[in-house]
């Protein structure tokens, strides 16, 4: 695989590869994109950014072992990537941490690098899309976690609603790099999957880059 220069940002990366996969019927972390396994890709991508990169999973860890980062696991099972999201803000050493789901197989270096620029004074830089917010290809400020403690401990649980509770910015500059959207297609259904594989079956053959945005 052909290698790329490297652009460090001062935050750390965290990939969830904790979820259940129930409706994909199979772990989603080690399905094949053009012939790798996702989560390879997506290591690869972390590590072109940053100098800290852990993967955070649940008591499955063992799988992970053999790959290129820090391995750490949900501090409570079963409370979901918000949970994922705690446990990766109280793992890292720097003051901010992108996070990103492990089944995003059209993300790209460079939207990454984008989003790294507007974080600023803000608590979380979390994509806009038509469907809402991204939350699972967002950074977030450590700071956030006492936010989220409190979440977790009242059994509230969606990632989205703490957003009313931060100071957010809505990063809609993807659109510039991606106007149909799909750089945000994470991979929870079968037909996920198949539609994925069919966008870079298409843009390998007109040499869009989707893999590294550059």
């Amino acid at each position: 695989m052909k290698k790329h220069s490297k652009n460090i940002l001062p935050f750390s990366v965290a990939i969830l590869a904790g979820g259940k996969s129930s409706r994909m019927g199979k772990p989603k972390a080690w399905l094949e994109i053009e012939n790798e396994p996702i989560i390879n890709r997506t290591i690869e991508i972390a590590s072109r950014i940053t100098n800290e990169l852990i993967i955070v999973s649940g008591d499955d860890y063992k799988p992970f072992e053999t790959l290129k980062a820090k391995i750490v696991t949900d501090q409570i099972e079963g409370k979901g990537p918000l949970m994922a999201i705690f446990t990766a803000l109280q793992s890292i050493s720097n003051s901010h941490c992108l996070i990103l789901a492990c089944d995003l197989p059209l993300i790209t270096e460079r939207i990454l690098i984008e989003m790294g620029k507007k974080i600023g004074s803000y608590d979380a830089v979390v994509p806009l899309t038509d469907n809402g917010f991204e939350p699972l290809c967002a950074i977030y400020a450590q700071s956030c976690s006492s936010t989220i403690e409190s979440r977790i401990n009242q059994n509230k649980l969606s990632v989205h609603r703490i957003f009313s509770e931060l100071n957010i910015y809505p990063f809609t500059e993807w659109s510039r790099f991606d106007p149909s959207g799909n750089i945000f297609l994470n991979m929870n259904t079968k037909d996920d999957y198949q539609k994925a594989r069919q966008i870079l079956a298409k843009s390998s053959s007109t040499g869009t880059k989707y893999y590294t945005g550059i």
